[in-house]
């Protein structure tokens, strides 16, 4: 019987260590730390917790935002990694938040008791106060939210992704479709569903001449539009507390002109412009809704034509492989 009441005693504190070590808890000075985080969970469990259920790791993240603050709570099963975002006026609605959440995950049929225990935790807290979740990616942990009265959680289970909205404008240079390198700027406007973004897009290029003899050149410019698709590689939440690098496929038309300035007769050619290409796309947050976004484009011309004056003097033609280089802004909304 001793030797019982020993292992016990022993089984229990090894167990929260094995538990601790699993959890990562990052937060500024002055909000709940790891320790305070293990102490709420084991109130709202009734006990201290033996294992994280299915989860074999947690991250949790707390950084100062707009609104407050934001946490960015991320979940470990086997070989797949969710996430869900937070915000709140008080980073301790946070902690609560985030202990709901990973009760709901390591004790899901206790889930009613769970939320009675949240509630009375949570008594006094006002809706500005509350922890409310961003939209973000689907995830296995449950949401949860503290109410007026008191808090409440949602139930369990996996949801569809939350689709935002964004819009982006650009400077860019370009290379290899006009005689030389040459600026523009470019507009875009889509719709970012978890790791899946689908943007239209638009670019206007500066105009470039050709030299042909003194006092005669020939004129080129280009604008297109066109749709770009892209899926993160990197930063599944877009512009939340980390950089998202996203790799995209994108097509284009629009309209390629060649204008001739001091020749005799002065023509010029309008032709259609066909490309697609692929990029990488980096986009870095500085702040809740607006980030900073960097973008390398090849593009590949499908519609190539030799432009010449005099039936016979070649002035240019696009280069078989153009490239493209984009810095901007972009926008979340909500």
């Amino acid at each position: 019987m001793l030797a019982a009441l020993v292992a016990s005693s022993l089984s229990g504190p090894a167990a929260a260590a094995s538990v601790a070590s699993r959890v990562e808890w990052e937060a500024p000075e002055g909000c709940a730390g790891a320790l305070e985080l293990h102490a709420r969970l084991s109130q709202l469990l009734g006990r201290e917790p033996e294992t994280l259920g299915k989860l074999s790791r947690v991250r949790g993240t707390v950084v100062k935002a707009a609104s407050g603050y934001r946490l960015v709570l991320e979940t470990f099963e086997r070989d797949r990694r969710s996430s869900r975002v937070f915000e709140a006026a008080r980073c301790d609605d946070l902690t609560d938040a985030a202990a709901l959440a990973l009760a709901l995950a390591i004790a899901p049929e206790q889930a009613g008791g769970v939320g009675s225990a949240a509630a009375g935790a949570a008594a006094g807290t006002s809706d500005a106060d509350a922890a409310r979740l961003v939209p973000s990616e689907n995830a296995d942990v449950a949401e949860s939210a503290a109410g007026g009265d008191g808090g409440t959680a949602a139930d369990a289970g996996p949801g569809a992704p939350s689709a935002r909205g964004f819009a982006a404008a650009q400077a860019l240079v370009e290379w290899g479709a006009l005689p030389r390198v040459t600026p523009g700027v470019a507009v875009s406007a889509g719709v970012n569903v978890g790791a899946l973004s689908i943007a239209a897009q638009g670019a206007l290029f500066g105009a470039q001449t050709s030299s042909v003899a003194p006092d005669q050149d020939v004129e080129f410019d280009l604008f297109a539009g066109g749709v770009r698709g892209c899926w993160a590689l990197l930063g599944r939440v877009q512009l939340d507390s980390a950089p998202r690098l996203n790799a995209c496929a994108c097509f284009e038309a629009g309209r390629y002109r060649g204008r001739g300035l001091g020749l005799t007769p002065a023509r010029q050619a309008r032709d259609l412009w066909l490309a697609a290409g692929a990029a990488l796309d980096l986009e870095w947050p500085l702040g809740p809704a607006i980030g900073v976004q960097l973008r390398a484009e090849p593009m590949l011309p499908m519609l190539r034509k030799q432009y010449t004056i005099n039936g016979s003097d070649d002035v240019h033609a696009p280069d078989a492989l153009s490239a493209r280089l984009y810095l901007g802004l972009i926008l979340m909304g909500g």
